[in-house]
């Protein structure tokens, strides 16, 4: 008589490795990462473009402004999550 075939844990099929599972986090985890450098780094330019602009002594217009006014707030809460400091209202 044969012994019973034993079964892979549900969802880890044959030949299952920890290290693809750790892999495919890592890839995640280095996706967000590329995702929030390119989000802070698109609000960090709309700041210093308009404040270059305005140092040249040209105006803004008036949704430049709004846009600017965002991205200011952008930095100032990823500043103060860097820093653990509660956001001030």
């Amino acid at each position: 008589m044969r012994a019973p075939k034993r079964r892979s844990p549900a969802g880890q099929g044959v030949g299952f490795d920890k290290t693809q599972t750790m892999g495919r986090g890592l890839h995640l985890d280095y996706t967000l990462q590329t995702a929030a450098v390119q989000t802070l780094e698109r609000e960090l330019t709309i700041i210093l473009a308009a404040a270059d602009r305005m140092a040249g002594g040209y105006g803004l217009a008036w949704s430049d402004y709004e846009r600017l006014h965002e991205a200011h707030h952008f930095l100032i809460r990823i500043l103060a999550d860097l820093r653990g400091v509660k956001e001030m209202q």
